[in-house]
């Protein structure tokens, strides 16, 4: 019985200690994704070498990414819950356009719906700013592939930022 009085003191103080824990942010981008990473490396090494073979340059993002960015843009941050308007163009490293905005025409997104890829390289960027990424597949549709796009496809894809909300 002498026990029994002190169980509400006690449940006050579980929920006092773990009210003061941190949040997280849930825009933030996650710090971790489950991918094959063998599989990461290997397309990161077709990738080099497409670039090497194009004369191009592109910068190395510490996730496994492969960007060039043609113009940063001005203004807002984009961070994981933001919604981007863009135009691009996607295409396989043979050239091939899978997916295209119509001329004239802006696509929407929320960051966090978007391939990992996207999740890493539309960040780099801010609004009126150009990017292309090379993505390898377990970044972008994987094993799976999707519609037009092989399984295990590396992708390329040309984003100009239009706005950030």
């Amino acid at each position: 019985m002498f026990f029994l009085r002190y169980i509400p003191v006690i449940l006050l103080s579980f929920l006092l200690m773990n009210s003061c824990k941190e949040e997280e942010d849930p825009c933030a981008f996650p710090a971790s994704y489950a991918v094959d990473m063998d599989k990461v490396q290997s397309d990161l090494a077709v990738i080099d070498q497409y670039l090497a073979d194009s004369g191009l340059v592109a910068q190395s993002h510490d996730l496994g990414l492969r960007y060039m960015i043609t113009k940063p843009g001005t203004g807002v941050d984009v961070d994981y819950c933001s919604k981007v308007y863009v135009e691009y163009k996607g295409m396989l490293l043979d050239g091939t356009v899978f997916d295209a905005t119509p001329s004239g025409k802006v696509a929407e997104f929320f960051i966090f719906e978007l391939i990992y890829g996207w999740r890493i390289g539309i960040p780099l960027i801010k609004p009126g700013g150009e990017i292309t990424l090379f993505v390898p597949s377990p970044y972008a549709y994987g094993t799976s592939g999707s519609g037009s796009i092989p399984p295990d496809s590396i992708l390329i894809f040309q984003v100009k930022l239009k706005g950030v909300y």
